[in-house]
């Protein structure tokens, strides 16, 4: 049910509703990198630069460099990098 409600959240980009279903799928899981990643995801769309840099690197220490979306990740450290020069 949090998986559905997160994923129906997101595709309204209505990130503020989006941000609690992942930390109550944190709170079930909180080694998940999938949604650690996500949450990091939520807080780069809602500017919360440095809550999603942690979640970020947290993501990276999680995952296996050779996971599709470790590039995803990386663009969007990548991104936040850049808006803080």
């Amino acid at each position: 049910m949090l998986n559905n409600l997160k994923g129906s959240y997101f595709r309204r980009q209505n990130f503020p509703r989006a941000l609690p279903m992942v930390e109550l799928a944190l709170a079930i899981d909180p080694a998940s990198a999938h949604d650690v990643r996500d949450r990091g995801m939520v807080y780069f769309a809602m500017k919360r630069y440095s809550e999603a840099m942690a979640d970020f690197n947290a993501y990276l220490s999680l995952t296996p460099d050779e996971d599709p979306l470790v590039k995803e990740v990386l663009r969007a450290i990548h991104r936040i990098r850049a808006m803080m020069n």
